[in-house]
């Protein structure tokens, strides 16, 4: 009986590990986004979905749990 959490937000996330290598995402891929992958400070892969206007509506990494776990605040609804 709290307050309205706002509007709803798809940045649930998943995971697996498999031989010592993990894969994690959150958020989706929407519908016209982009897909960007970079090398993670970590040393694995991020590639993140992106709107036109830049805002980004999910990632998938590997071996590269950190970093999509920082990018997890910023996920927009899509």
């Amino acid at each position: 009986m709290g307050e309205d959490p706002g509007p709803y937000r798809p940045v649930s996330g998943y995971s697996v590990s498999m031989y010592g290598s993990s894969l994690t995402g959150v958020g989706i891929r929407a519908p016209g986004t982009r897909a960007r992958t970079e090398t993670a400070a970590e040393g694995g892969l991020v590639t993140t979905f992106a709107e036109s206007t830049g805002g980004v509506t999910g990632a998938v990494g590997w071996k590269a749990t950190r970093a999509i776990q920082a990018l997890r605040q910023g996920i927009i609804g899509a």
